[in-house]
């Protein structure tokens, strides 16, 4: 979806399968809807190709639950980590739960 250094539009046909499932379970790229113009990368390869290869996608009844979403520096990898935070245990404060 997001790439950088890329001399032509890289896998068209993936690209267009995520968006039909996205689409077909109603699910949304959380780390996209925070960040809607950021350009951030989750792998980088040669010649300093880089993309986000790596997702968080969510349904909608669980995106007031999330705090926030990172991609974060890479370390001995050609991955970053993606990460989420989520907040659920003021939703589950009742007696017989355990708070999270």
């Amino acid at each position: 979806m997001d790439t950088l250094h890329y001399r032509s539009e890289n896998n068209p046909q993936s690209k267009a399968k995520i968006h039909e499932v996205m689409h077909e379970l109603d699910l949304l790229d959380i780390w996209r809807q925070q960040h809607p113009f950021d350009n951030r990368y989750s792998w980088r390869g040669p010649n300093h190709k880089q993309s986000r290869l790596d997702y968080f996608m969510i349904t909608s009844d669980i995106e007031a639950f999330v705090v926030s979403s990172d991609i974060g520096i890479s370390y001995r990898s050609d991955h970053s980590p993606v990460l989420i935070n989520l907040r659920f245990s003021s939703q589950f404060k009742r007696e017989g739960y355990m708070e999270i």
